[in-house]
């Protein structure tokens, strides 16, 4: 008889005893496989604390599930494969985890800006806008703040068209030199 037969006989009567109940065969397997699953573990998820929690959850659920073990090939192969299968789980829901809340940090941070951007806009506008020549600001807010149009303008303040376009490409122009720093490039 090869070792291979007389360590798949070893796990047969290990397995037998552990569907008995006996926690002394059960305690047997965990010595003997638990620090080898952990390094397989430990391949995949890239920390050793979590691949110890791995390693003894499916160890936990060996036990709990004993009456109902079936294994096909050898208990090592079982214990190999639930291991893997559990890392890569693992992962997967913890890449997920991570996805979403750096997703969520990410909608956080841009509200933060918004609504941090939107009260410093105004104050920054405003003290930009005191900085327009009077005539220059006046049309301005007539057009945009007023919604009135270039010849509506000039009528009201009795100029040209084309003075109401002076003032606002000048209005424009010096909005954009005072409020460079909020306007995104």
């Amino acid at each position: 008889m090869s070792d291979h037969d007389d360590r798949n006989n070893d796990e047969i009567l290990l397995l037998r005893a552990i569907v008995n109940d006996d926690q002394e065969s059960f305690k047997a397997i965990f010595m003997k496989y638990y620090s080898p699953l952990v390094i397989l573990a430990d391949r995949y998820i890239h920390s050793l604390s979590e691949s110890e929690d791995v390693v003894q959850d499916m160890f936990f659920n060996l036990w709990k599930n004993r009456k109902n073990i079936q294994i096909k090939t050898s208990l090592r192969s079982l214990l190999l494969a639930s291991v893997k299968n559990r890392s890569i789980d693992y992962v997967r829901k913890f890449k997920v985890r991570d996805k979403y809340e750096s997703l969520c940090m990410e909608r956080d941070s841009q509200a933060e800006d918004i609504l941090y951007s939107e009260s410093e806009l105004k104050d920054a506008l405003n003290k930009a806008l005191s900085k327009l020549p009077e005539k220059v600001k006046q049309v301005f807010l007539m057009n945009r703040f007023q919604g009135l149009r270039y010849s509506d303008i000039a009528q009201k303040n009795g100029t040209s068209v084309k003075t109401v376009e002076a003032y606002m490409t000048k209005a424009l122009k010096m909005l954009r030199y005072e409020m460079s720093d909020y306007i995104k490039q």
